[in-house]
């Protein structure tokens, strides 16, 4: 392991800095900042606009789109890239090539991905991989969170392996966390990203990161969507046929990977590692909601204590792996997809789905923990820690993956008796279907008896999160005017279940959206499971 991490990254650094150099006299616009400063800084947004743009003045195949504005008024600036060329986020929804979104920057202290999207774009320019532009329609969104990435702080990230002039903020101006802002929608950032997939329907959706916390050898982790209430052909494919194929195109770069983890419990040395375990199966977190939605995602972690050009390469190679994958099997991809809105239309009253979950015994393997040194640069005082080469392999317990809990019937759909403005901008950012209605309306279904409520001590993206257990009533009742009335019968039904079922986890009403009522002695749910659809009664 230690002559593979030296030499990898020895040779990474020279090739860049080669790059660079015999570049730099001819196409100065097409460096990239980490180029220009010997991979000292990262790009501001400004720069990210100026690069993307003189890409595209060379090459007519890339248009560069507006998603939106951040919070802060800074362009969400993305590149469609196809051959024949597509000037809008429109025009690339007609067009009947697969889709596949990539994304840089959710996190901007993590900027990997920001810096590989645009080295990739070069490429392109350069006539490199000419065939993903004939087969695919290439979508890359490389500053996702503008307003972050400009709030450059040296000491951001302190202990990641550069860049040693700092990088940007974690959350977005208004302090949230985009990856954690999936289900309930309130970043300007988020509904640009919605609309976008509303729009695009993307088969594939990369989000790139960077990892902050285990010492380990791996030179970059990876995870696809990993609720257990994901169509499970659709996860099997993920699991079994998709990510061994881009762990092998990467091992045969010679970069090493696997499902993206930490350590539990304590870290090395202070005590032997032995179990690797996943992060989270909640929609908040983007790749996650992406595999509600019937499609696939990729979660990129390039390893925070590699040297930034060796992250940047690592993020780079996933990227083409991954791109090189969807060309020849875009077909069969598909056909899971396709057959995974299927199934989620024909769920009500005859499926069940999980509505929590906990992680699993996913089997044995060896996993590499390594050591790291401190460095510390002399011209900010950023005291960095490096990996140092050296490598333990561990033959270690892993859990990966998540078991379904709390299964639920799934219903003909749900009335939701007092929405607000938010909940029904969520739903409509989600592009799930449902109805006002406009006169009363006889229903039939299930309401929520309530025999526990907890509400979170601390706030979390500042919301004390709910937690409800409930048994369902069987009942008839009259639903109001304005009521919404939301049908599980619809491709995106795993995700409706997810977010409308009360006794979700990470739902509308675990964040607030969904008002609990207090009346007199009784806790009262503003959500009602429909058994079948209402009956008007006209007026």
């Amino acid at each position: 392991m230690t002559p593979h991490a030296s030499a990898f990254g020895l040779l990474t650094m020279c090739f860049l800095m080669l790059f660079a150099c015999t570049h730099s006299a001819d196409n100065p616009a097409l460096l990239t900042v980490p180029e220009r400063s010997a991979y000292r800084s990262t790009a501001l947004h400004a720069e990210v606009l100026h690069f993307i743009a003189a890409s595209a003045a060379r090459d007519a195949r890339q248009c560069v789109v507006s998603f939106g504005l951040s919070e802060e008024g800074r362009n969400i600036a993305a590149v469609i890239c196809a051959d024949p060329p597509l000037d809008s986020l429109d025009a690339a929804a007609r067009d009947p090539r697969t889709k596949v979104l990539i994304i840089g920057s959710i996190h901007p202290g993590e900027c990997e991905g920001k810096e590989a999207i645009m080295e990739l774009l070069r490429a392109l320019a350069a006539k490199e991989h000419d065939p993903w532009l004939r087969e695919l329609v290439l979508v890359f969104l490389p500053d996702y969170n503008p307003d972050g990435t400009d709030a450059v702080k040296v000491l951001s990230r302190e202990s990641q392996a550069g860049p040693a002039d700092g990088c940007g903020r974690r959350e977005t101006s208004k302090g949230l966390d985009l990856n954690r802002d999936f289900t309930k929608v309130e970043a300007a950032e988020t509904k640009a990203l919605l609309l976008a997939l509303r729009t695009l329907d993307p088969l594939l959706t990369i989000d790139c990161h960077t990892t902050n916390g285990s010492y380990h050898g791996f030179d970059l982790t990876y995870a696809g969507p990993l609720s257990p209430a994901t169509d499970p052909a659709l996860q099997k494919h993920a699991r079994t046929v998709l990510l061994p194929a881009l762990r092998a195109g990467m091992n045969a770069r010679g970069l090493l990977t696997f499902d993206y983890g930490n350590w539990r419990g304590n870290w090395w040395p202070d005590e032997p590692p032995r179990v690797w375990e996943s992060y989270d199966h909640m929609p908040r977190y983007v790749i996650n909601g992406i595999g509600l939605r019937n499609r696939f995602g990729l979660l990129s972690e390039a390893y925070v204590h590699r040297p930034f050009a060796e992250r940047i390469a690592a993020t780079r190679a996933l990227i083409t792996v991954a791109l090189e994958h969807m060309c020849a099997h875009r077909s069969t991809l598909a056909a899971v997809a396709r057959a995974a809105d299927e199934r989620a239309s024909a769920l009500p009253l005859q499926g069940t789905l999980p509505l929590d979950a906990v992680l699993a015994d996913s089997g044995q393997a060896p996993i590499p923990s390594s050591g790291v040194v401190q460095r510390v640069d002399s011209a900010t005082g950023r005291r960095e820690l490096h990996h140092s080469g050296q490598v333990t392999w561990l033959l270690s317990e892993t859990s990966v993956h998540f078991n379904g809990q709390l299964p639920v019937s799934v219903p003909w759909g749900f009335a939701l008796t007092a929405p607000s403005p938010a909940l029904e901008n969520a739903l409509i950012a989600h592009g799930i279907r449902f109805s006002k209605l406009q006169h009363e309306a006889a229903a039939e279904g299930e309401s929520f008896a309530v025999h526990e409520l907890r509400r979170a001590a601390q706030p979390f993206q500042g919301h004390r999160l709910v937690r409800l257990a409930a048994t369902l009533v069987p009942v008839q009742r009259t639903l109001q005017p304005g009521t919404l009335v939301i049908p599980c019968g619809q491709p995106l039904c795993r995700l409706v279940m997810l977010l409308c079922e009360p006794r979700s986890p990470d739902g509308f009403l675990a964040w607030g959206l969904i008002p609990v009522l207090q009346h007199l002695k009784e806790t009262q749910v503003a959500c009602f499971r429909l058994s079948r659809a209402p009956n008007p009664r006209d007026k």
